[in-house]
């Protein structure tokens, strides 16, 4: 009995000393904020994956391209005008401007030469005539230099004025004194006022009286002439000039020997206008002396004489 009574109290003190102990939790204890780990990546995951955005790149401002010198045009040199073997031509710069400021008009002719073509009368107080380039050398040995006129043709340097300023040259054309002098009975004086060239052409010779012989040639082509108040010089291809007096308004005659000294010759002369004439000569040869050969002439001015 005492053993069971033993036995009672040592059970009945294990139980209390199993009630005493302090009972371990089964879960393991929270760890320390220093250890809990970063919540977990709840995000859900794209099914595409996202394009990595690129760093924006500078954007290059290009530079300005250079301004280029525009390229100088090529502007060929102008032909200078040809003119006849022995004679030299140059460009006018400037370029001059031609006035005819007396009367008769004077001639512009397809050559730098008094033989040749006349291509245009340049009348007196006319629009001024541009001029680019000079030639010196006269082919007929005549002297004056030959100014080229820009639109075509020739002029002499002693026939025109000249002026560097087209204004000045177009004042100078208006002021020209144009109009032919009157004569003293109110006719117009056409006789030149300066020494001038101008060009005969004579008709068939008309023969009259008893003639042994045949027609004869007289002097034709270019004659000189020169006036002198009362009187007027012409010279020919004869070897001495004869001398005129004057009849009355724009009429001049001569009557004598003539230069050759082969007869006697009678001459008449008439101007028509400031560039024209007509003249009548009747020759009467020592060697036929009842025999008289009667010329027509036509003449036309042709230039002034320096």
């Amino acid at each position: 009995m005492l053993k069971r009574l033993t036995l009672l109290i040592a059970a009945l003190g294990l139980i209390t000393g199993c009630a005493s102990a302090t009972v371990q939790p089964a879960t393991p204890p929270s760890a320390t904020l220093s250890e809990v780990e970063g919540p977990a990546d709840t995000t859900t995951p794209s099914p595409v994956p996202p394009t990595p955005t690129l760093a924006p790149t500078d954007t290059a401002t290009p530079e300005p391209s250079p301004t280029l010198e525009p390229s100088p045009t090529f502007t060929p040199e102008p032909t200078l005008p040809a003119v006849p073997s022995g004679m030299t031509v140059e460009r006018l710069n400037p370029a001059l401007y031609a006035v005819r400021a007396t009367t008769p008009g004077t001639n512009v002719r397809a050559e730098p030469s008094a033989q040749a073509e006349v291509i245009v009368k340049f009348e007196c107080g006319a629009a001024p005539l541009l001029l680019d380039a000079i030639a010196h050398g006269d082919a007929s040995a005549s002297g004056p230099a030959w100014y080229h006129v820009a639109d075509g043709g020739w002029i002499r340097e002693d026939v025109i004025q000249t002026h560097a300023d087209v204004k000045e040259a177009e004042a100078a054309a208006k002021a020209a004194t144009c109009a032919a002098s009157a004569g003293t009975g109110g006719e117009t004086d056409y006789t030149p006022a300066t020494q001038s060239v101008w060009n005969f052409a004579q008709g068939q010779d008309n023969l009259t009286g008893t003639c042994s012989t045949g027609p004869i040639l007289p002097p034709y082509g270019l004659v000189q002439i020169t006036p002198g108040g009362d009187t007027l010089t012409w010279k020919s291809q004869e070897p001495a000039p004869y001398v005129f007096g004057k009849v009355k308004t724009n009429v001049y005659a001569y009557s004598g020997p003539t230069a050759l000294g082969d007869g006697t010759v009678t001459m008449s002369l008439t101007f028509t206008s400031a560039t024209t004439l007509q003249m009548s000569r009747a020759f009467v040869p020592n060697s036929d002396p009842a025999c008289t050969h009667t010329h027509d002439y036509t003449g036309t001015f042709q230039w002034e004489v320096p």
